[in-house]
């Protein structure tokens, strides 16, 4: 009877670390932004961001920063783009889009959030509103820089990536390496 008890719950325990292992692997890990692996140098970036179609933007291109237009991401074309380096490696990418109205600023960051989910698993959903009066307002408490709504999604290398809605109502992508600090 104990051989049995005991044989069960070693069946049970592997049937949940094998789903568990599944669903662990299910998801893509962060490594990077658009192709460009952090810890790339800005040769790398150059090279990457050009063949995405990406127009170097000189005047925002600065220090530590290589800023890009006309990238497409995920079929949207992003307002602006920018990869800032550390010690000539790439260790942050930003991407700003531009809802094709305001009132659709919230569904953009809604569809964003649900591919981002898809690729790297569900992320912390954050919303900060003074009061539920203003919640109610989302959008023009955030524009009026009273509220914030972002997403974050972390993996176990320190690796971040985060959504947000800014104050300009833009809806803002950032990918972090979390090993590479100034």
């Amino acid at each position: 009877m104990k051989t049995r008890l005991l044989f069960l719950l070693l069946v049970l325990f592997s049937a949940q670390f094998v789903h568990a292992q599944k669903y662990a692997s299910a998801y893509k890990p962060i490594e990077g932004f658009l192709g460009v692996k952090f810890g790339a140098s800005k040769k790398a970036i150059m090279e990457t961001a050009q063949s995405l179609g990406g127009v170097l933007d000189q005047a925002d291109s600065k220090g530590d920063a290589i800023a890009f237009d006309r990238i497409i991401i995920s079929g949207r074309p992003a307002v602006h783009t920018v990869f800032y380096t550390s010690r000539n490696k790439f260790r942050q990418g930003l991407a700003y889009f531009k809802p094709s109205s305001k009132t659709e600023t919230s569904a953009l960051f809604t569809q964003m959030v649900e591919e981002i989910s898809d690729i790297y698993g569900h992320g912390e959903l954050q919303k900060s509103f003074p009061s539920e009066e203003i919640k109610e307002l989302e959008l023009k408490a955030i524009e009026a820089g009273k509220g914030t709504v972002n997403c974050i999604w972390k993996s176990n290398t320190d690796n971040v990536i985060s959504l947000e809605i800014t104050d300009d109502l833009l809806v803002k992508l950032t990918y972090q390496d979390g090993s590479l600090h100034d």
